[in-house]
């Protein structure tokens, strides 16, 4: 990522107030551009062999039988190895906002779009970190597993992309129908206390 921004920042220019101006701003959001695209393939190109293969090594290991003895329950373990996997990605992205934040020098990006974009990053990173464990699970090798999860996500991020919208309006749906029933069970179960008078 270093290299992409090194080969995209424009070297032939001294940064002042007044080559911060349109010319530059193309430049900046060119770079934010580049850099924002590049962070997805890698995101696509590296978790699904971190996340695929965190269940069936354990089982190739034969490490999953004394894991499954543990006071964990078997949610807890799954959760463990994404909170794992996710929080390397985190890392990983984390250690990429100062390169991020230089097409913001060259203007035409704002702050608020550098987040948006590491919002999408983490979001898309726990959707494949949640595909790749559910390959773990459900094929026994860790090469199966990753080979599996590598061949079936184009399809699935396919899938995601063309749901996106109409999935968007759905989940609203049902979250603010959640939160009224919640509300309402709440309501009839405190009808007596006096915050609810």
């Amino acid at each position: 990522l270093g290299a992409i921004v090194a080969s995209q920042f424009p070297d032939n220019m001294s940064i002042s107030a007044e080559s911060l101006q349109s010319p530059s701003g193309q430049l900046g959001t060119q770079l934010f551009e580049v850099f924002f695209w590049a962070q997805n393939a890698l995101v696509i190109l590296m978790l699904p062999g971190l996340a695929a293969g965190a269940l069936a090594q354990e089982r190739e290991r034969q490490t999953l039988e004394p894991l499954i003895l543990s006071p964990l329950t078997p949610l807890q373990i799954v959760w463990g190895k994404g909170v794992g996997v996710l929080a390397f990605t985190a890392l990983m992205l984390l250690a990429t906002v100062p390169l991020s934040s230089m097409s913001i020098l060259l203007g035409g990006v704002s702050p608020d779009m550098v987040v948006a974009a590491y919002v999408w990053l983490l979001g898309l990173a726990a959707f494949i970190t949640a595909f790749g464990l559910y390959c773990s699970a459900r094929w026994h090798s860790a090469t199966q597993a990753t080979v599996a999860c590598y061949g079936l996500l184009p399809f699935v991020l396919a899938l995601l992309v063309m749901f996106l919208g109409p999935g968007s309006v759905i989940a609203g749906v049902f979250v603010i129908v959640g939160a009224f029933v919640l509300f309402y069970r709440w309501w009839m179960t405190h009808a007596e206390s006096p915050l609810a008078k």
